[in-house]
């Protein structure tokens, strides 16, 4: 079982194709075609696992519950049973809205939430995520960290201090957007995803190489892009050998958009553990670099399963 806790976003999309130039400013004038939404964040992470055939996946987080209605209506189907709601009064789920012009993507708006947990807030929180690893065992915790408010290092700490006593690995994904994380805050943790500006950022946390190296206790999987995937494991398993780096290819595709790549890769990462850390890390590869080739955050159910 995997168990999710983190931010969920609400992506939109908005198209529209170009008719001209303002006369009043240099502004672009489109003509409106369409817009469709879709789950990000912790969201997303929960669609691609269950794209990805594990279906025994539960998902943990935080809004207000004037909130519900629209969250459900996004969570449709199957995700809906999968899908539990700590409830916030004034807790905003961040949304993004996404503005593109002929494939080119113009102007975004954030809506983000700026709501901090109190004492209480924290206490409570950190209870359920305990209630929840206690009921259903998961052999993954998986802290999809957005910088939107809801994970904070409090309850962060608790799960990667808890792996041993709750037999769960805790991987995390602490993305660099707006803010920067501080990675060396998530030492301890099994594994921590990265792309390769982050990975960059977490040997700076830790104080450089040499110190990385001899200091960071968890996994670290490096997301390439175009350059595939990489991975150092403190301890390769297929072997038993200490400090091995693997690394993956990737096919050369078209691609159309980026957005929700790593989550993708995360995703089909931990649904694919079955497979040994080298397979995980190929069909992880494989899928984000499949889910590159559309615009929006979308699942391939089909394709990977086939």
């Amino acid at each position: 079982m995997i168990l999710i806790f983190g931010d969920v976003i609400i992506d939109r999309y908005v198209y529209g194709t170009k008719l001209g130039v303002s006369a009043e400013t240099p502004t672009i004038v489109a003509e409106y075609q369409g817009e469709e939404k879709f789950l990000g964040g912790a969201g997303l992470v929960l669609r691609h696992i269950m794209a990805c055939g594990y279906k025994d996946t539960n998902l943990l987080t935080v809004c207000d519950e004037s909130q519900y209605d629209t969250l459900y209506s996004l969570f449709n189907g199957e995700y809906i049973k999968k899908v539990d709601f700590i409830k916030k009064s004034d807790w905003k789920i961040t949304s993004k809205q996404r503005m593109y012009v002929d494939s080119y993507k113009m102007l975004q708006y954030d809506v983000r939430n700026t709501k901090i947990y109190s004492e209480e807030d924290l206490s409570n929180v950190t209870a359920i995520i305990e209630d929840k690893v206690k009921r259903f065992k998961p052999e993954i915790v998986v802290i999809s960290d957005n910088a939107h408010g809801v994970v904070v290092k409090h309850i962060s700490n608790f799960l990667i201090n808890n792996q041993s006593k709750y037999g769960y690995a805790v991987f995390v994904d602490a993305q660099w957007s707006q803010s920067r994380p501080k990675y060396n805050l998530y030492n301890g943790a099994d594994s921590i995803f990265v792309n390769e500006k982050e990975f960059y950022a977490l040997m700076e946390d830790f104080g450089g190489y040499d110190a990385w190296l001899n200091n960071c206790k968890s996994n670290i999987i490096i997301k390439k892009g175009p350059f595939g995937a990489m991975a150092y494991y403190r301890t390769f398993k297929e072997t038993l050998e200490e400090h091995n780096f693997i690394s993956c290819p990737t096919d050369t595709i078209d691609v159309v958009d980026t957005c929700g790549a790593g989550d993708a890769f995360l995703a089909a990462y931990c649904a694919n553990l079955k497979l040994g850390q080298q397979g995980a890390l190929e069909a992880a590869t494989k899928y984000a670099t499949r889910c590159c080739t559309v615009k929006g955050t979308k699942t391939f159910e089909e394709e990977f399963n086939k």
